[in-house]
């Protein structure tokens, strides 16, 4: 084997060891809350020793701000996708309710931080706070469109996104596996019950 494939080889066994560490992680804070899990925890699921963690990380604090930028990241793309379709506003609002939905019972991380949890990863604020823009101000873009094309009634744009948000990301709380709905159901309930206190009254009509 050449030095070149060598090199490939060992890159990308690194890349999947840090993957199975933020899988581990992301499956620890889904069972015990961010200020529950440790290091230790980790290491110890996955049978290995804390010091090949502090390869990658410096510590528990930038193990999980990569968890929420890569949350973020797969959340951004796929609504970028949404957004950019011909589909109306209000199929946009529900397949980016069950976008935001399905990212959190996955990974157990709303891509939208909690308030409360800014000091876990005060160093990377600036690039959260990017992030949270970036997907925020997509979420405006439906809506608004929604509002020009008299799709959805004039409402508080950023009250409505700061809902959307705030509902997806406490799904990861209650939601259960082997609870009576799937993700997806869980969100077109969520998008029902939005909707319907948003959409225009002649728009309503054509509904029925």
């Amino acid at each position: 084997m050449d030095a070149d494939k060598s090199y490939k080889l060992r890159l990308k066994k690194r890349r999947e060891f840090k993957r199975k560490i933020l899988e581990t992680a992301s499956e620890l804070i889904r069972e015990r809350g961010y200020a529950n899990v440790t290091l230790d925890q980790i290491a110890e699921r996955l049978h290995i020793s804390k010091v090949s963690i502090y390869h990658h990380w410096t510590s528990k604090k930038e193990l999980i701000f990569d968890l929420h930028r890569i949350a973020y990241k797969i959340v951004i793309e796929s609504l970028d996708k949404i957004v950019s379709d011909n589909d109306s506003p209000d199929s946009k609002f529900r397949r980016a309710i069950e976008n935001h939905v399905s990212q959190v019972v996955v990974t157990g991380i709303g891509p939208m931080l909690p308030q409360q949890d800014w000091l876990v990863i005060s160093r990377h604020r600036k690039e959260i706070v990017r992030l949270r823009d970036t997907y925020e101000e997509m979420l405006r873009r439906i809506v608004c469109e929604g509002v020009k094309r008299g799709i959805f009634k004039p409402v508080d744009v950023k009250m409505l996104v700061y809902t959307i948000v705030g509902a997806s990301n406490y799904t990861w709380v209650w939601y259960s596996p082997s609870g009576p709905m799937t993700p997806k159901e869980i969100a077109a309930h969520m998008a029902d019950f939005i909707l319907a206190g948003i959409m225009s009254t002649s728009r309503s009509k054509q509904k029925k």
